[in-house]
C-alpha cells in the first residue's frame, strides 16, 4: 500500500512538472504581410473587409492566408 502511494505521488508531480514545462511560456511566430498580387481568371482579386477596408495577406511558412470572410466578395 505504501509504495502505490509513492508511486502514485511520484506519477502526479511528474504530471504537474511536464505541465508547468509546457506552459512556460507562448512560441514567437513570425508571419508577414504579403504584398503580392492574387489573380483569378487572370484579373487580380482584391479583397475588401465589410468595412470596405483592404484586407491584407499574411505569408507564414512559405504559406499565404487570406481572410476567409473577404474570399467570397
Amino acid at each position: 500500500m505504501k509504495k502505490r502511494i509513492q508511486w502514485t505521488l511520484a506519477l502526479l508531480c511528474g504530471l504537474v512538472l511536464a505541465g508547468a514545462a509546457g506552459a512556460a511560456g507562448p512560441a514567437t511566430v513570425r508571419a508577414e504581410l504579403w504584398h503580392g498580387g492574387v489573380y483569378v481568371d487572370g484579373a487580380r482579386a482584391g479583397f475588401i473587409s465589410e468595412k470596405g477596408e483592404w484586407a491584407f495577406l499574411v505569408s507564414y511558412q512559405g504559406t499565404i492566408y487570406l481572410p476567409l470572410r473577404t474570399a467570397g466578395t
